[in-house]
């Protein structure tokens, strides 16, 4: 499989993602568009996979792909190509769609649990799992999206569209070197 990873900024790496690529014999190619790198080609991608950032969805003066990442996507929806997107990435699946992009009113910022909610049909996922946050904003999903996760600080914290495009609003990808560099 040809999997294509945006990244936004340095220290906001693929980490594990790269690691299970790897270890399936996945080609990679990571898009970094801090240095104003390409945008991946939908005919050459398989798999999509946006990474977070700091900025907002809202920051299209200053970070002049954004819209092009937005227009990515929905072409990946069209295709039927699998989209995932992690923090800032998941929210830009929203943005892209009916969903929006709301602050918080806490930031979540360390380990804290999710748990699923009960309609979400994900069996391999535990009911409750700790996992890495650094977020201010909430996404609002696609109203047609189903919610996967929730924690106590932010009820959307996943979800699942159109049946092949998932956002995450917290961190699974994320390795203690990961971490080390976002603080």
């Amino acid at each position: 499989m040809n999997i294509s990873i945006i990244q936004h900024v340095e220290f906001e790496k693929p980490g594990l993602i790269l690691d299970w690529a790897k270890s399936y014999g996945h080609s990679v190619k990571i898009h970094k568009v801090f240095e104003n790198s390409d945008m991946p080609n939908h005919n050459e991608t398989d798999l999509l996979i946006i990474l977070g950032g700091p900025m907002s969805v809202y920051d299209n003066e200053k970070y002049i792909w954004l819209e092009s990442e937005r227009e990515l996507i929905r072409e990946f929806k069209n295709l039927k190509k699998p989209v995932l997107g992690i923090c800032l990435g998941a929210q830009q699946i929203a943005k892209a769609f009916d969903g929006d992009v709301v602050n918080n009113h806490i930031k979540e910022a360390g380990f804290f649990n999710i748990s699923r909610y009960e309609q979400n049909k994900i069996n391999f996922f535990p009911d409750e799992i700790k996992v890495f946050h650094w977020h201010q904003e909430e996404l609002i999903p696609p109203t047609t999206s189903q919610l996967l996760f929730r924690s106590k600080g932010c009820l959307n914290q996943g979800f699942i569209y159109d049946g092949n495009i998932i956002g995450l609003q917290f961190h699974l990808e994320t390795t203690k070197d990961n971490i080390l560099e976002i603080i």
